[in-house]
């Protein structure tokens, strides 16, 4: 951390989370949606996933002094994504609850609420099938199976946790947290049917060299039972035959 000169401060007053944050009341936590971080009114480049922590401060009188903000750099957490996705054939993706992509193997269609060309960049538009499955269902262990592939998925609310760091701290330092409305993640890992496939086929292949090695055991095993009635047949004739004469 270091301190920013008095040059470049700027002001914040017209930002969501600041606004937000003054309506709070002593004790409250405020946690932000996960977005891009905006500098002078632009969107930051490179791209800074933010996530934004903060209490109202007020004085012992209980008058409003201020607040206190921590900027959460949300690399720490798409990062981990990131490298499960390059390290497994299965996509790993993070949507909000407007299903707008945070992370997405393709970078180029995450944060699409942060662009006017971006209001499709959506799960809804790309997989509809497993976004309504996923809005009805909050958490699902057995997954959907779709023309798209398999979907699993779990619900994360950013204020829970929040709550679960301050689980472990004495009772009068527990705090309740204030996040926007409805928000939530939705933490989806999606195995398409090419994965499944590719992954499968070589078990595929044992399954259908075994079957075939079954298969010609058993023809030469009904062959050679052929063979041996055919014996015993004419065994018993010639037997039969020859009883028949003396």
């Amino acid at each position: 951390a270091y301190i920013i000169p008095p040059h470049l401060l700027q002001s914040k007053t017209d930002r969501y989370y600041v606004r937000a944050l003054l309506t709070l009341h002593p004790g409250e936590v405020y946690v932000s949606p996960l977005d891009l971080n905006n500098e002078h009114g632009h969107i930051a480049v490179p791209r800074q996933p933010m996530l934004r922590i903060g209490i109202p401060l007020f004085t012992r009188q209980g008058y409003r002094r201020g607040i206190l903000l921590l900027n959460y750099l949300g690399t720490n957490i798409l990062s981990h994504l990131h490298g499960e996705s390059s390290s497994f054939p299965n996509q790993w993706m993070l949507v909000n609850q407007e299903g707008f992509w945070l992370h997405h193997p393709n970078p180029k269609i995450e944060w699409g609420f942060m662009f006017p060309e971006g209001r499709t960049w959506t799960i809804g538009r790309t997989f509809p099938q497993a976004w309504s499955h996923i809005q009805s269902h909050r958490e699902d262990a057995e997954g959907l199976e779709t023309p798209d592939g398999y979907f699993f998925h779990s619900v994360i609310f950013p204020d829970q946790v929040v709550q679960h760091h301050h689980q472990e701290s004495p009772p009068d330092q527990v705090v309740p947290t204030k996040a926007e409305p409805t928000q939530s993640w939705y933490l989806i890992k999606h195995v398409s049917r090419e994965t499944l496939n590719a992954e499968f086929q070589p078990l595929l292949n044992a399954l259908v060299l075994g079957s075939t090695a079954i298969l010609v055991i058993v023809g030469y095993s009904l062959i050679f039972w052929a063979r041996l009635s055919g014996q015993r047949q004419k065994a018993e004739t010639a037997r039969w035959s020859s009883e028949t004469r003396f």
